[in-house]
């Protein structure tokens, strides 16, 4: 229950911020920042932190009852993960490639297709 419970908290949080991005865009504290980055973070949202409260709870008491299992274990990376979302800047660097047209089948180069602009009715 606690593992769902925080993914759902964390697929809302992720919309949430995307939603907020989207109405009312960032802008970069350092102008040769061209990059944002979603990163897991503790962060979440008011409507989404009793939710979150409640994940934390199934995941603490899982980790608790049951120490050293597979189960305690993905409990214990699902509190460590962080249930909410932050943004980052940061700058990356753009290549700008000359490409030419791939052939469909490699090794040869097809001929173009002609079209005929008359019909045969049979």
């Amino acid at each position: 229950m606690g593992q769902a419970l925080a993914t759902k908290v964390r697929s809302y949080a992720l919309n949430v911020r995307l939603a907020q991005m989207k109405v009312s865009p960032q802008r970069f504290k350092n102008p040769e920042n061209n990059t944002w980055i979603m990163e897991p973070a503790d962060e979440v949202s008011q409507s989404g932190r009793t939710m979150a409260v409640r994940a934390r709870q199934f995941l603490k008491q899982v980790v608790s009852e049951h120490p050293g299992t597979p189960f305690a274990h993905v409990a214990q990376r699902e509190l460590d993960r962080g249930m909410g979302w932050k943004w980052v800047a940061a700058h990356t660097e753009w290549k700008e490639e000359k490409r030419r047209p791939r052939p469909l089948i490699p090794g040869k180069v097809l001929k173009p297709v002609r079209f005929s602009l008359y019909r045969v009715k049979l």
